[in-house]
């Protein structure tokens, strides 16, 4: 970072990729703010998924308009749309679970509103991101999209309404409802991932047959190296089990 003639901070790039993304640094908030207004939005669900298309149609149109007065690269064009579908769904989730608070503060947990929010349906905005991408890791927004999903009402009330490998079973099929895929994806895959690593903590008697349930799920590489390579699994007594590899 340093001063430019304006006596402003700017971002002075090195030799290598970020140079390669200068553009799209330098102007990705530019794209994005136009969405601020969804993550503050007050009002009821279905007045938020009127907004949320809104806001969709705008974004897109802005980063086009950015994209083409930056003359993008290619990569900056994949980065630019990761990012922007990053903050799209961490800002519409955010809106969802500050209205399900609303609701529940209200005392109205048992209105048409509330079932609407538990409806993985009603969540149809997230079916336009793609959550195999790995992009969108770029984007510091990433872990708390993935927290807001992973703790979505229709998601937690799947994962807690059976036992055993049923949970498992209900709660993929919801977060397939809920982000339009026929597969377990990458997001889904670490949410469950992240549920584990929260149960683990508190497991207390067969611990290996419980891990187990989780783990025999996950098929995704990336998600299968974080098993292999987190300390905080050790630290709970347990240890990745070669069964769990579609590979093995």
């Amino acid at each position: 970072m340093r001063k430019d003639a304006g006596d402003r901070y700017v971002c002075v790039y090195n030799n290598g990729s970020s140079r390669d993304a200068a553009r799209w640094l330098r102007t990705r908030d530019e794209i994005t703010d136009v969405l601020f207004p969804l993550m503050l939005f007050e009002g009821s669900f279905d007045e938020g998924n009127v907004l949320a298309d809104n806001m969709w149609q705008n974004v897109m149109y802005r980063l086009q308009t950015v994209s083409r007065r930056e003359h993008y690269t290619p990569m900056e064009m994949q980065l630019a749309l990761a990012y922007v579908q990053t903050r799209f769904a961490y800002y519409y989730m955010t809106y969802a679970m500050n209205r399900r608070y609303a609701l529940m503060k209200q005392q109205q947990d048992e209105s048409a509103e509330w079932q609407n929010l538990a409806d993985a349906k009603s969540y149809y905005h997230l079916r336009r991101i793609d959550f195999d991408n790995p992009l969108l890791f770029a984007s510091s927004d990433f872990p708390h999209l993935l927290n807001r999903i992973q703790y979505a009402q229709p998601a937690m009330r799947a994962l807690f309404s059976t036992a055993g490998q049923q949970r498992m079973d209900n709660y993929y099929a919801v977060l397939r409802e809920m982000l339009g895929s026929k597969d377990n994806t990458l997001i889904a895959q670490l949410c469950l991932y992240q549920q584990m690593l929260t149960e683990s903590r508190r497991w207390q008697t067969d611990k290996e047959s419980k891990y187990a349930m989780f783990s025999n799920t996950f098929t995704h590489p990336y998600v299968i190296s974080r098993q292999d390579s987190d300390d905080r699994l050790l630290g709970y007594g347990l240890r990745p089990l070669p069964w769990c590899h579609p590979s093995k």
